[in-house]
């Protein structure tokens, strides 16, 4: 981004460039990592759409809903899937998955209702064709 931002008028964001986006970008959303790359381009745009400021406190929610998921639901061993799905879904969706999962799991021991919101988090994901993997 650097060398860009110079070239391009000190920009801040790729989004703000004439020239967004350009070949830099060719086949950046295929590589799966541990730090997604899948949604750069999507998480561009919104940043655009809504304004950085606006996407700075979506993050931040994100960061919240992650950290309830984690504490209500963890089991040590699915902290990489909850942070994809995290990634992947939006606020409002994963809102209200997490609210759902608390009313219906209200009393089951932890390891079921681990399995719960991981199913519900999988259903979601199939039906709105977004690969958690």
């Amino acid at each position: 981004m650097a060398p860009c931002s110079v070239k391009h008028g000190n920009l801040k964001y790729c989004f703000e460039c004439p020239e967004y986006p350009c070949k830099h970008y060719d086949g950046f959303d295929s590589y799966d990592t541990l730090v997604l790359h899948r949604n750069q381009r999507k998480d561009m745009q919104r940043a655009e759409e809504i304004g950085i400021d606006a996407y700075r406190a979506e993050q931040r929610e994100k960061v919240k809903l992650l950290n309830r998921l984690l504490e209500a639901y963890d089991d040590g061993k699915r902290q990489v899937f909850y942070c994809t799905a995290m990634d992947l879904l939006s606020v409002d969706d994963m809102q209200v998955i997490l609210d759902k999962a608390d009313s219906e799991t209200a009393g089951m021991p932890a390891s079921e209702r681990t399995d719960y919101i991981e199913r519900e988090l999988r259903a979601f994901a199939r039906a709105n064709d977004i690969s958690l993997k």
